[in-house]
């Protein structure tokens, strides 16, 4: 947040601090940004100052994203685990080539010995259809990052 001109003390903080929290929040979220959010204890108590902008939070989300994708919550280390591949990725993904060809995505690494974000239709089989599943669902999709070296593909589900 930036200085602000001041604020109503009675009505600023539904009208204007839960808004720009909220919209920060929610961008964090949908921004794939894993760092966690600070709050004091106190927020809970007394005037619970929090659960305001928490419900802010929560309908926006709802009112953006349908029952299939609830809000995830990571812990700490998932969380550092999630940056780091996010930043070795960044660096590194133009070193990774992959394309679709005959209903299978096909990832070559090359040099790049980084994790790869892979997402796919739920459904969808490592190494063709008759292989594993490939990585978590969520939202009708599945996603995992794969650190295999070399190639690797993923035959793609049907639709629905």
């Amino acid at each position: 947040m930036t200085c602000i001109t001041p604020i109503d003390p009675a009505t600023g903080y539904d009208s204007y601090v839960v808004p720009q929290d909220t919209t920060l929040t929610v961008r964090h979220m949908l921004g794939n940004d894993p760092r966690p959010h600070y709050v004091h204890q106190s927020n809970l108590a007394e005037d619970r100052i929090l659960l305001p902008l928490m419900s802010s939070v929560l309908a926006r989300y709802r009112s953006m994203m349908n029952a299939t994708a609830p809000p995830v919550h990571v812990t700490e280390t998932e969380a550092a685990t999630a940056l780091a591949r996010q930043a070795a990725w960044a660096a590194g993904a133009g070193q990774v080539e992959a394309y679709t060809l005959d209903n299978t995505v096909h990832v070559d690494k090359g040099a790049y010995t980084g994790a790869v974000p892979i997402t796919v239709p739920a459904g969808s089989r490592v190494d063709g259809p008759t292989g594993t599943p490939f990585g978590e669902a969520y939202a009708g999709e599945s996603s995992a990052w794969v650190a295999d070296t070399g190639s690797y593909r993923v035959a793609l589900a049907s639709g629905p």
